[in-house]
């Protein structure tokens, strides 16, 4: 994430409170500058500052709004997974109802929200595989240290002919 600058003390629309920024900024946005100059001065009682500093106020609102989104995201994220832990719901059972809540985000027509359960139910997914296969090649390897450890044995083995050993390692080893 990019570092927010400091708005400057002497930054249009740097004293404006926070409900007129992003009322300036949310339904300003939308508009073309012309129109937006008309609207904040009859709506707003506020006169725009030339086109390159209305769109300089705009793009730091940007920045804000991102910074702010993938905070709550984040936090959001962090909770989530707290409150599954202590209410010992599995991963799978975590993925499946952030899935749920984003398609009834969604149908509910709240775009943002659908997108930021679904997001979260496919990292949670990514995670999870990730953990399954390093689990399922942590005891590939605990097995095949085993089949190691038991043919050494046979090797060092001097009781054993050459044919008793060989029979063992076809043995260890799965070989018919």
């Amino acid at each position: 994430m990019q570092n927010l600058r400091k708005t400057r003390a002497d930054a249009w629309g740097g004293n404006f409170s926070d409900e007129v920024q992003t009322r300036l900024y949310v339904e300003g946005s939308a508009m073309s500058y012309q129109i937006a100059k008309a609207w904040a001065k009859k709506d707003l009682k506020i006169d725009l500052p030339g086109p390159s500093c209305w769109y300089r106020f705009l793009q730091r609102m940007r920045e804000e709004d991102a910074a702010l989104r993938l905070a709550k995201a984040s936090d959001s994220s962090r909770e989530i997974g707290s409150i599954a832990q202590k209410a010992a719901i599995g991963d799978t059972d975590l993925i499946k109802s952030l899935q749920s809540l984003g398609a009834t985000a969604a149908l509910q027509g709240d775009v943002d929200t659908a997108n930021k359960f679904i997001t979260m139910a496919t990292n949670l997914a990514h995670v999870a595989s990730r953990a399954e296969e390093l689990r399922i090649a942590n005891e590939k390897l605990k097995i095949l240290q085993a089949k190691e450890a038991k043919a050494v044995e046979a090797v060092k083995d001097e009781k054993l002919t050459d044919a008793e050993r060989v029979a063992q390692m076809k043995s260890i080893f799965g070989i018919k």
